[in-house]
């Protein structure tokens, strides 16, 4: 595919991008000439972020679309990244960090939120460990979100509607190879497991949510909604309950252990490796997809007021989905139900899960200075750091009798269309900006069409 071809391809969709920004708005009933004079303000601002995502993407191969799934840090390129979201938390006045495994670190958050890589459900570790944190204060939240999600497949039958003769081809081909790397993906998802917090079901196929409804889904247009569902996570019931949990052999299990024992005492009377024998008491399906549960607010009387909110898949909690405006309004309430500003920590973990640590009370948050003291890095990175000093003191200084740089041509024809470009910016006027040069390209092909009949 050559450099031509992928200019071509992303300009033509970035063109179709705004098009249907603008045929939204539009349909919403939202004037757009308003909001290009606040051009400065928050809401555009943050039009702005989502625009930019999308054309991170928009005419790239596949093969280049970053799909690292459930990354916070730096990922902004990555379709299943949650960059977005967490700037949601953070515009809203939460301190968001990022941590990679279960120890004592995370008793410092009051919010949890828990992409995994993996579809398999929440080990019995991760979730008697996430229910100890709970418990040990009160009002805390946990977001866990399922991931038998993908949008690539999404994102190439989008990009077929209104696409070129030339551009059908390719495109139809990206769609096929995405539905089979999810497919591929899928293969091995149990159809049936039961993990306490909820019954999770894969043997359905992924499907496009036609219906919603429930508390969330006021004030959200289901015509512009584009949520998928394949992996549901059904409200368990006592029957769902495998035989023998609560009991190892003929010692029963220590009845639960009162919220206010810390949480060491409680591990200590817990018996290790069990599945309970009860359910949380309490389950409210805030929005439902197709009859199915799509958020679920859990909550117990010894997780001390806390809650948990488990979410189908991330199809509007992911970075590309995010470019939907029905999406963002959705992950708003997700942001709004974890209560005023604090501190917010998204886990992130691969297809091996959590690993559990409880001797790191003096580690900190792992952030990209820990390569300095981890040997043999931290030796490889303190002299190539001394190395890269002494190369900018070599370079960068300017040595010798200064001189007057020459003053940039004015026959330049890139001088002219930046002045012209200041002029029309400092009309604030984007309808006659854009009239000019309408105007400008017709006269240009009149004149090509004139000269070369």
């Amino acid at each position: 595919m050559n450099l031509a071809w992928r200019t071509h391809d992303r300009c033509d969709n970035m063109a179709r991008i705004r098009v249907a920004v603008d045929r939204s708005r539009a349909a919403s009933g939202v004037s757009i000439a308003p909001q290009i004079k606040v051009a400065f303000g928050k809401r555009v601002r943050w039009s702005i972020t989502l625009l930019t995502l999308a054309s991170l993407v928009a005419g790239c191969s596949d093969e280049s679309i970053s799909t690292v799934y459930g990354r916070r840090a730096a990922n902004l390129r990555s379709a299943n990244g949650t960059s977005v979201l967490a700037s949601m938390f953070e515009k809203a006045g939460h301190k968001v960090s990022t941590w990679r495994r279960l120890s004592p670190k995370l008793d410092g958050f009051q919010v949890i939120v828990w992409a995994p890589d993996s579809f398999e459900p929440p080990s019995l570790e991760e979730r008697e460990y996430l229910e100890g944190w709970l418990a040990d204060n009160p009002d805390r939240t946990l977001i866990y979100i399922g991931r038998d999600y993908d949008p690539l497949p999404d994102y190439w039958s989008q990009m077929l509607v209104g696409s070129s003769a030339d551009q059908r081809t390719e495109f139809s081909r990206r769609l096929a190879r995405s539905l089979v790397e999810r497919e591929e993906n899928r293969v091995g998802i149990p159809p049936a497991t039961f993990a306490r917090w909820f019954l999770m079901r894969g043997e359905q196929p992924v499907r496009e949510v036609k219906d919603l409804a429930g508390p969330w889904a006021e004030g959200v247009d289901v015509r512009s909604v584009r949520l998928s569902l394949g992996t549901t996570f059904d409200l368990p019931t006592a029957q769902d309950i495998p035989a023998g949990a609560g009991v190892t052999g003929a010692t029963p299990v220590t009845p639960p252990k009162p919220p206010k024992l810390p949480r060491f005492l409680q591990r200590l009377l817990q018996q290790p490796g069990v599945e309970s024998g009860d359910l949380p008491d309490e389950y409210e399906v805030l929005l439902s997809a197709d009859s199915s549960p799509f958020v679920t607010r859990i909550s117990d009387p010894a997780w001390n007021g806390s809650q948990l909110l488990v979410v189908a898949n991330g199809s509007f909690t992911l970075n590309m989905p995010m470019v939907n405006l029905e999406h963002r309004k959705l992950a708003q309430r997700l942001v709004d139900v974890c209560g005023p500003a604090d501190r917010v920590c998204f886990l992130e973990s691969d297809a091996e899960g959590l690993s559990v640590n409880t001797s790191d009370m003096n580690s900190g948050i792992p952030t990209k200075m820990e390569a300095f003291r981890v040997w043999p890095m931290n030796v490889l990175l303190i002299h190539l750091l001394a190395v890269g000093l002494i190369f900018c003191a070599m370079v960068f200084p300017i040595f010798g009798r200064p001189k007057r740089l020459p003053a940039p041509g004015r026959s330049d024809l890139s001088t002219h269309i930046d002045a012209l470009g200041k002029l029309l910016a400092q009309t604030k006027d984007s309808e006659y900006a854009r009239k000019c040069c309408e105007t400008y390209q017709q006269q240009v092909r009149h004149e090509r069409t004139r000269q070369h009949p």
